[in-house]
Order: structure tokens, then sequence, then C-alpha cells
């Protein structure tokens, strides 16, 4: 059975937006528990990092205690989409302390070479299954060419991610480099805005500050469809810019943080964590603001 390019993500996308029942405990999910899709990020040429995010509703969330839960979550690697032949899987368990995101870094893979993924609640009547996500491995050794799409500056509330969904469209990529500022730190009221896309608007609606505060925003850029589908088809790599913590960022602190926000070197580093959710080897440790800078110059990071 073969697929087109466009029957495959249609495909995919029906299987994460139907209803879904939760056998556990009698809950039951009214939305796909994958909402914010599926991604890959920092390939090399025998691994990649795959990622997802399990939604939990507000329905689910008054009834069980959010401190303790935890989810055990499959992944799969095949090289179809219909996932005849598994090359790797494996089972991650992810909780409230990691905003029940899901980082795989899948090993033991070809280089030079298309995969699919896709994850799935297994511990239930029916299980629960992703959208499927395409990626790739780097090329090894004498590479004479490799094709890169490039992209920066996403303010999310300046503009639409039509970009995205043209380059997803791109079938032959080997990666997309994001050169940075995935996403920007300004509220629903600052002065950098489209004034023609009032409706389109972040969440939070104030500027970034707390943990709390970057998750909801990654959370909130990762709903909208063009970006997802672009993390669906191809690996990104990221770069860190200013904005993916505020702006014009320094060791010592940034020209958008004042002292009311709180002390630099204790209220900003610890918004690495929705970041370094997506990165190989950053010590997510690090708590200073100068760890941060040298953080970022280690890892070519997606997010």
């Amino acid at each position: 059975m073969s697929l087109s390019r466009r029957e495959f993500f249609k495909t995919s996308m029906m299987l994460s937006t139907v209803p879904l029942t939760l056998g556990l405990s009698g809950c039951t999910f009214s939305q796909s528990p994958f909402s914010h899709g599926v991604a890959s990020g920092d390939p090399l040429d025998d691994r990649v990092i795959l990622w997802t995010r399990i939604t939990i509703p507000p329905e689910v969330q008054e009834r069980v205690d959010m401190a303790t839960l935890s989810v055990k979550v499959l992944w799969q690697v095949s090289k179809d989409p219909q996932f005849s032949v598994l090359i790797t899987e494996g089972y991650e368990i992810t909780d409230g302390q990691r905003d029940f995101t899901v980082k795989v870094d899948a090993t033991g893979l070809a280089p030079d070479t298309r995969y699919y993924y896709r994850f799935i609640i297994d511990e239930l009547d029916k299980p629960i299954i992703s959208p499927t996500g395409r990626t790739k491995t780097l090329p090894a050794y004498d590479v004479s060419q490799v094709k890169l799409a490039m992209t920066s500056c996403s303010h999310f509330s300046y503009g639409y991610f039509n970009v995205y969904a043209r380059i997803a469209e791109i079938d032959d990529l080997d990666a997309v480099l994001h050169l940075g500022d995935y996403l920007y730190e300004y509220g629903n009221k600052d002065v950098y805005r489209n004034p023609f896309l009032w409706n389109r608007k972040v969440q939070p609606a104030h500027e970034m500050v707390t943990l709390d505060d970057y998750r909801v925003r990654h959370a909130c850029y990762k709903t909208d469809e063009d970006l997802q589908t672009l993390h669906q088809t191809h690996p990104m790599i990221c770069i860190w810019d200013d904005h993916e913590f505020t702006n014009d960022t320094w060791s010592g602190g940034a020209e958008n943080h004042n002292d009311g926000e709180g002390n630099w070197q204790t209220v900003r580093p610890p918004q690495l964590k929705p970041i370094m959710s997506g990165c190989r080897s950053v010590n997510q440790t690090t708590t200073t603001g100068s760890d941060l800078i040298a953080a970022s110059s280690l890892d070519l990071c997606w997010i």
C-alpha cells in the first residue's frame, strides 16, 4: 500500500483528533493527548531526538493528583509509515516536573536515512496513537552536499507561520535550521505586535517571566498548525538567540528585564528547562546566568 504525501499527513492527523476515552480510573479525554503534535531534531548520522507532549485535559486534572501523576509512553521508529517493521522502540515516563513532555534520543539508526516515528499510550483498553512524524539522519563521512532550510525570528503575534508550511512541502531537505528567536517573550499588550493581527494572541497574555510562563508560551506556539506540520515533517536544529529568554540577554541580565521581575541570576535561568527539554547534552542542572550563555554555545538545540 502506498500513500501520497497529502494522504499520509491527513491520515496521521485524523488519528490525533478523534475523541479518545481513557480507561484509567474511568477518565475520559475530551481532546487528543497529543494536541501539541510531534517533533524531531538535533539529528546526527546515527540518532535523532524525538519529542511530544501529553496534554492532560481539565476534566482529568480534576480527578487525579497532578503532583504525582506520571504517564508511560511507548515510542516507535520505522522505515515505513505503516510501521510494518520496527527499527527501534522503547518507553519513556513523563510527569509534571517535565511538563509532561517526552524526549527520546533514538539511537542505532543508519546515516542519511528517512524514518517515521510515533508515540503510543498503550496501557489502556484501546491504545492512543500520536500523529506520525517523519525525520531523517544526517549523512556521514564524505558528503558532497546537504540541503537545509533556514528560518528565524518567529513572533507569534506579528505574523502567520505560513512559511513553515511551505518549508514542510519541500520533500528532500536534510534538516531545518532555525537561527534563533523561536519564540518571543512579549505579552499581548506589547508594542511589538502586528496591528492587523489583534486576534492572534499569545498565552500567557503577559510577558514571560516564570517557568510556568515559558512552558505555557511554548505550548501556545505549538498549537499553530503550520509549525506542527513543519516539526512533523522535518528534523529541526535550533540555535538560541535572545528572545527565547528575553531581549538582549547577557550573562548579568538583559535589556528587557528589570528589578521588579526579580534577580536575573535566580529568576531567568530556570527558564532554560523548556528549551533544554529538546537538547541532547546540555547539563539540565544549569542554574546561573553565566552558565546559560555558556550552555548556548555547546549545543545546536531544537525546541
